[in-house]
This record gives structure tokens, C-alpha cells and sequence, in this order.
């Protein structure tokens, strides 16, 4: 997650130490958004959620580790209903070899 943290760190540079980053700090009505704007650095924001999005898009969280990982890092298989055979859900394995439902 080395992109993740370069695309954080640079926002606390540009929005300073006590930016609030917690959740996805990128969507359009953010409070950072609106102090990107106000400060001159809209396109800057602008570019840091593009990064931003297109690093989570690739990563799956372990609840249990509490640590997140890029999709490539997990072991991951379709799951099969065992009556009918249907397919019922995505499941995965972190690379710590906790379980989890991925797509239901």
C-alpha cells in the first residue's frame, strides 16, 4: 500500500498535519475539498482522489488483521451453493490466511 500512503502523505503536505484523512477523505463534499478549493490546490485534490480511487479499488480489507491489501495479495475463489450448485459468493483468504466473503 505504498501508493496509498504517497497519495496521503502528499495531502497532509498540501492540507496540513491535522488534516482529517479518516474514511475516504476524497469525496466530492468533503470539508478537504472545500479547503483544497479555498487554498488554491483544487486540481491538485483533484488528481490526489484520482490516485486515491484507483488504489482502493484494487485493495480488500481482513477485519480480522485490521490491515488492508491489494486484491493480487489474496487468495480468492468462487464458492458454490451446496444444494444446487449455484454459484453463491466470492470468498478470499488475506495473506495472514484469515477468511472472508468478498462479493455476495
Amino acid at each position: 500500500m505504498d501508493t496509498l500512503r504517497l497519495v496521503l502523505d502528499e495531502t497532509r503536505r498540501l492540507a496540513g498535519p491535522d488534516a482529517n484523512l479518516t474514511g475516504n477523505p476524497f469525496l466530492p463534499t468533503s470539508e478537504l475539498q472545500d479547503q483544497a478549493i479555498a487554498e488554491g490546490w483544487g486540481d491538485e485534490f483533484l488528481s490526489l482522489a484520482d490516485r486515491y480511487d484507483a488504489v482502493i479499488a484494487l485493495a480488500l480489507h481482513c477485519p480480522t488483521c485490521s490491515r488492508t491489501y491489494l486484491r493480487e495479495h489474496w487468495t480468492v475463489w468462487d464458492a458454490f451453493d451446496d444444494d444446487d450448485g449455484w454459484h453463491d459468493s466470492i470468498r478470499g483468504r488475506c495473506p495472514e490466511a484469515h477468511e472472508r466473503m468478498i462479493e455476495d
